[in-house]
C-alpha cells in the first residue's frame, strides 16, 4: 500500500490479498496503520508465510522491498504450482457462481 501518488492510478500494482488479512493505510502519514491477520496484529518477530509467483519472488527486492535473504531466511523456497492460471482454472472450475462482497480488507484514509 502506497500513497495515491506512487500507486492508485491505472498502471499500479495490486497483489491479491487474503481474506484474513485488514491492512489500514494512513494518506496523511504516508503508512501503513494497522495489519492484521485473522484479527490479530502481526508481530515484528513473527514467521509468515508468503505465496508468490516466480516473477514477483525473482523481483521482491524491487517490488516489495523484500531482499531474497530476508524471504528464505528461515526455510527454503518451494514451488507449489507451476502454472497460477492452471490453479485458478482448476479452482474456479469447481466453485461455481461465487458470491464475493467487498468485506474492507484493504483501507485507505
Amino acid at each position: 500500500m502506497r500513497d495515491n501518488t506512487e500507486n492508485r492510478h491505472e498502471d499500479g500494482k495490486v497483489y491479491q490479498v487474503n481474506a484474513s488479512v485488514q491492512a489500514v493505510y494512513s494518506d496523511a502519514q504516508q503508512s501503513v496503520k494497522t495489519l492484521t491477520l485473522n484479527g490479530q496484529p502481526l508481530q515484528d518477530d513473527g514467521h509468515y508465510t508468503l505465496c508468490l509467483s516466480e516473477y514477483h519472488f525473482k523481483n521482491s527486492d524491487e517490488a516489495l522491498n523484500l531482499p531474497d535473504e530476508e524471504l528464505t531466511a528461515l526455510s527454503k523456497p518451494r514451488v507449489v504450482a507451476t502454472s497460477t492460471q492452471d490453479v485458478l482454472e482448476e479452482y474456479l472450475s469447481s466453485h461455481q457462481n461465487l458470491n464475493r462482497h467487498i468485506e474492507g480488507r484493504l483501507v485507505y484514509e
